[in-house]
């Protein structure tokens, strides 16, 4: 018993020590799966389009089929139906009676013999439905067809009644009239129940073929173009091609062949981000959202296909999804995601290459086109790039394919504009994404650089020296982010509020102490340490409650690692020589740096700071300031969890050196 829980308790331990990559890879077996099922069962794989040459070999019919209608020819049949279908009415035998009774007289029996019609039935009014001359009277269930001319409208009625009326008394006449007009009541009614189901069969017994193609006959020839009659028999045969074939096929194999093949590319993707996006490959937040959008978009594609109309298929914004990532992945990634995603699209689509080479261009475009996105108007110049390549390329393409003007087809080339306008759906889908997944886009990080965000600002009033020491490390950070190639938009932003804390006691803090007092001489080491400690704590609490993004909480998280605060910790010591001293109590929290970003600023915040007791230096006490600086860093341990490499620190110390005696207005010596 002993034995089975510590077996348990070993495998709750592991589980939650592996959970990231338990997670990860139950993602990614989840992904697999419902991209397996997304694809289609049949095994027709020809691709063709109207009009277009057919690039296949000679295709003859491999089994008896039904040529299908096409869908206008359907339609125009049903109307048909509709046109000629009589309507059915209803004969109310006892309403003449009830009158008669009511009445008590015997006038308007007398002046139906005198009209030379028959009164006993009063249809509805004839212009209702005045697109048939004949109507199916209901006699007790028994329909009769009648003419519409055999009947009376209550207007021809009132007519003839006033022919007969003129012929009595004119006092007669003026006392029968009202009483005539008020018993005259149609005895004929519209029965739309009946008359709908019989319309309703007579469409449905609408043959929905038009004719047999025979096995062996040919259907398209090799090089032939694909005409209307051709369109129609090549759409009748994929669509019977799985019904037929299905006791031949075993689909299983056809699983287990797409199974194989979407776990080969979710594999390949799964090694790139381990060799070369390792941040994503543990933040199953991001691996997360990429296999959504791709599962997201293959339903997008299932559902137009399923339209049976190819033109649908132009409409799709693929461009979307290239900008969406570039966003916030960047080129390499975005182009490895696309070409999955292209690649997969391939099984679903029923047209050509030139398709997805169209969209594997137009990819690129964006690509490119969103590299200096930093303001929401670039999107529109990207949006116009998307359609210019759109409309060239199918226009290229058309004159591959035929070599005349003739050949284009103009409702393709106005559905690929419409898809350039959905493209602007990536507008209002990047701030949505931002919020649901943490990421953060350039056209909020350059948001957050202004120098009127209401948190700088802020920070600018009740902490000034804080604020100019913070724009002072940015510029320092930016530096050095560009020479190791790092971003260093997201390196500025998370410099520019990496001290926000300092806001809660500013006065603590060299930098905003503008005379001689400083209130840490009142104050004991360890409680001098618990206030600068706290200003971590604190700048992320103000961080959350402004709503700031995590990777720039992150900076503030980190900006000082697990560093000592050797001031405090010496003063400690001269106080209180005899006693033991535990580091852990003059430590920062961390965590450590776990990015080249985060490590910059740690570097540049520590720089910009020792630099301030810098008086008149010398070149030579930059280069040593930066290189004693670094190098502290390192035998610290606070760049073990990121991945500077030597060439990056060595790039690192010279740039950073240039800019300090910049700072200090050094000019460099020529030899």
């Amino acid at each position: 018993m002993h034995g089975v829980q510590f077996y348990i308790k070993r495998m709750f331990t592991w589980s939650v020590n592996q959970h990231v990559a338990i997670f990860r890879y139950l993602l990614v077996g989840i992904t697999v799966i419902i991209l397996s099922l997304l694809f289609p069962r049949s095994n027709f794989r020809y691709d063709y389009e109207r009009n277009r040459t057919w690039k296949y070999n000679n295709l003859y019919a491999p089994f008896d089929y039904a040529l299908e209608k096409t869908k206008e020819t359907l339609e125009a049949d049903q109307e048909r139906i509709r046109q000629n279908f009589v309507p059915f009415y209803r004969l109310n035998r006892n309403l003449l009676s009830v009158h008669i009774q009511e009445f008590q007289e015997n006038f308007l029996y007398k002046l139906t013999l005198l009209s030379g019609k028959d009164t006993s039935i009063v249809p509805l009014l004839r212009d209702s439905y005045n697109n048939t001359d004949s109507i199916q009277v209901l006699n007790f269930n028994v329909a009769q067809t009648h003419v519409i001319s055999d009947y009376y409208t209550l207007e021809q009625l009132n007519d003839v009644l006033q022919t007969q009326l003129e012929k009595l008394k004119p006092r007669q006449a003026d006392f029968l009239k009202p009483l005539l007009r008020e018993h005259l009541h149609p005895n004929i009614m519209y029965d739309k129940n009946v008359s709908e189901r019989f319309l309703n069969a007579a469409l449905d017994r609408v043959s929905l073929t038009q004719g047999i193609v025979k096995k062996g006959d040919l259907v398209v020839g090799q090089g032939a173009i694909i005409s209307d009659e051709v369109f129609t028999k090549l759409n009748s045969l994929r669509k019977n091609y799985f019904n037929q074939l299905n006791e031949d096929v075993n689909f299983n194999l056809i699983n287990i062949g797409y199974f194989l093949l979407v776990s080969i590319l979710i594999t390949l993707f799964l090694v790139y981000l381990n060799l070369f996006r390792n941040e994503t490959f543990n933040d199953y937040r991001q691996l997360g959202f990429i296999f959504l959008l791709i599962i997201g978009f293959l339903l997008l594609i299932k559902a137009v296909v399923a339209l049976d109309n190819n033109m649908y298929l132009y409409i799709i914004p693929f461009a979307i999804i290239p900008i969406v990532l570039r966003t916030f992945f960047g080129n390499q990634m975005t182009l490895y995601v696309y070409v999955i995603l292209l690649l997969l699209s391939n099984f679903m689509i029923p047209v050509g290459f030139e398709f997805l080479f169209l969209q594997f261009t137009v990819g690129l475009v964006a690509i490119f086109a969103t590299v200096s996105t930093f303001y929401w108007s670039d999107f529109f110049l990207s949006v116009f790039w998307v359609m210019i390549t759109y409309l060239a390329g199918f226009v290229a393409l058309s004159f591959i394919q035929s070599g005349s003007l003739d050949s284009l087809d103009w409702q393709i080339l106005l559905a690929l504009i419409l898809n350039s306008l959905l493209t602007l759906l990536a507008y209002p889908l990047i701030p949505l994404i931002e919020r649901l997944f943490g990421f953060v886009s350039n056209t909020r990080l350059i948001e957050l650089t202004h120098l009127q965000n209401p948190l700088l600002q802020e920070l600018n009033e009740k902490a000034p020296g804080t604020f100019w020491h913070s724009y002072q490390v940015a510029n320092l950070a930016e530096a050095a982010a560009g020479v190791i190639g790092s971003n260093t938009l997201l390196v500025k932003v998370g410099a520019l509020y990496h001290d926000i804390g300092k806001m809660e006691k500013p006065q603590y803090f060299i930098e905003n102490q503008t005379g001689s007092f400083n209130p840490h001489d009142e104050l004991s080491p360890l409680e001098s340490v618990r206030i600068i400690v706290q200003h971590v704590t604190k700048g992320i609490e103000i961080a959350k409650k402004h709503r700031l993004p995590n990777v720039i909480i992150d900076f503030i998280r980190t900006h000082h690692g697990t560093t000592i605060i050797g001031v405090f910790m010496e003063k400690y010591r001269h106080l209180h020589p005899n006693d033991f001293i535990d580091e852990v109590e003059f430590r920062y929290p961390g965590p450590l740096p776990y990015s080249k970003e985060t490590a910059l600023v740690m570097i540049a915040d520590s720089l910009d700071a020792a630099s301030m007791s810098l008086s008149n230096p010398s070149e030579q006490d930059i280069e040593n300031l930066v290189e004693n600086i670094i190098q502290q860093k390192i035998d610290a341990g606070q760049f073990s969890n990121c991945d500077l490499s030597f060439k990056d620190l060595k790039n690192i110390k010279k740039v950073l050196k240039t800019q300090l005696k910049s700072k200090f207005h050094l000019r460099v010596k020529y030899r």
